[in-house]
């Protein structure tokens, strides 16, 4: 476990003295790149974690035998991430480097859709401590598919729907569930109030009730591995829906102000009511977390927001300043009226600093929790961490209950054996 927590230190750590303490762009574009770096490694250099690790392995194997004319016909993965897969066999044959090479095109983006924000640092340690990090150690395909999905929330807010579903598009030719992100573009833009509430309430119990009858009915034509009695439609536990719970509920608190601020805040704040109801319905079926994926970014896009209203007001620190200005300029009777004055706002300023702290500590606190949930759980298979450094102390079936792809073993066991 001790490498998550070191990247959780130097998430927070690198990002407070590079983005937060004396900012400037440069040190920004420095963090970035040393946390794209690291996080790539630490995921492109895992062995044997993640259900499906050895399974890529083995799929990479597949797609690299066909031609480029057998990708549209000859497989059934979706045709970007199989052209992704033969891209990277033309260059390489190593299951290592294909791993690195996918982390590294999940990771990459991310880092570069993150700098553009203020608040990018926390942003990404939300990212890593919310699951989808985790996530990504295990179902490749389909996080690198969220990761594009964060490229095209923008257009929501801006009401552009051709680059929005260009970019939906994009991500579904890596996994095609990324196209249930298509009707959202139009429920996003629904007004929050109380009618909207009310209804999202009603709509989550109604199909709460309702969704046994409505899976069975549709397996019976298509889609029969998920039907009830599947491994996919197994319950997991309401636990997780409590840090989407607390995340929403503090998003809807500061509603009216999110909105004063930016209109298109709406579009957020209904995301992350969807991102809520996903792990509601996660208790009941596991193969929920799929989707919930691709409401996650509310999060992420909503920490920038909540955190700049408490930060300094620019008119603070401009009536300092002014005050200030004055003092010099001042008589003595009213140099004391003034300094009065400038105590009563650096006070003011003392406590909207703290506050603000607060409030970035409380988001760290929350994401925290989160992560210790999400090892307890195991989720994904991705606690304990290996590396291939370590792929001697890596116990099939213990820590990854899928068989072995024994090609990947054989390659890992010949780089790094004795």
């Amino acid at each position: 476990m001790w490498i998550y927590y070191v990247l959780f230190a130097l998430i927070l750590g690198l990002g407070y003295f590079l983005c937060e303490y004396k900012p400037s762009q440069a040190k920004k574009i420095t963090y970035f790149i040393i946390m794209g770096l690291v996080l790539t490694l630490v995921v492109g250099l895992r062995y044997g974690i993640g259900y499906d690790y050895f399974t890529y392995g083995k799929i990479f194997d597949e797609i690299k035998a066909l031609s480029f004319a057998k990708l549209f016909t000859g497989t059934t993965y979706e045709i970007g991430f199989a052209l992704l897969c033969k891209m990277i066999s033309l260059f390489t044959s190593s299951y290592l480097a294909f791993y690195l090479i996918f982390a590294l095109c999940t990771i990459g983006p991310l880092m570069v859709f993150l700098y553009r924000y203020q608040y990018g640092w926390l942003m990404l340690f939300a990212y890593a401590t919310m699951g989808l990090y985790y996530g990504s150690m295990n179902m490749m395909r389909q996080y690198l598919a969220a990761t594009i999905v964060l490229w095209s929330l923008e257009f929501i807010q801006k009401k552009k729907f051709v680059p929005y579903l260009l970019i939906i598009l994009l991500a579904a030719s890596m996994h095609k569930s990324a196209l249930i992100m298509i009707p959202v573009f139009f429920l996003a833009l629904i007004p929050i109030n109380w009618k909207t509430l009310t209804a999202y309430g009603v709509g989550v119990v109604v199909l709460l009730c309702t969704s046994d009858y409505i899976i069975s009915w549709v397996t019976q034509y298509v889609y029969q591995s998920y039907n009830l009695q599947s491994i996919y439609m197994q319950p997991t536990t309401l636990l997780y829906a409590i840090s989407p719970a607390v995340f929403m509920v503090i998003a809807l608190v500061l509603k009216n102000k999110l909105l004063a601020k930016d209109a298109g805040n709406k579009v957020y704040l209904n995301l992350i009511i969807y991102y809520f109801i996903t792990y509601l319905m996660l208790a009941k079926y596991l193969i929920v977390q799929r989707l919930s994926v691709y409401f996650a970014g509310a999060l992420f896009l909503l920490i920038p927001q909540v955190l700049s209203l408490f930060e300094v007001p620019k008119s603070l620190t401009e009536k300092i300043a002014s005050t200030k200005a004055q003092i010099k300029k001042a008589t003595s009777t009213q140099s004391k009226i003034l300094t009065a004055k400038l105590l009563e706002e650096k006070k003011q300023l003392k406590e909207t600093r703290i506050f603000h702290g607060f409030a970035m500590g409380v988001l760290v606190f929350f994401c925290f929790i989160g992560t210790m949930f999400s090892m307890n759980q195991g989720d994904h298979r991705v606690f304990p961490y290996y590396s291939v450094f370590q792929y001697q102390d890596f116990i099939p079936g213990e820590t990854n209950p899928n068989p072995v792809y024994q090609p990947v073993a054989d390659e890992i066991a010949r780089l790094f054996g004795e």
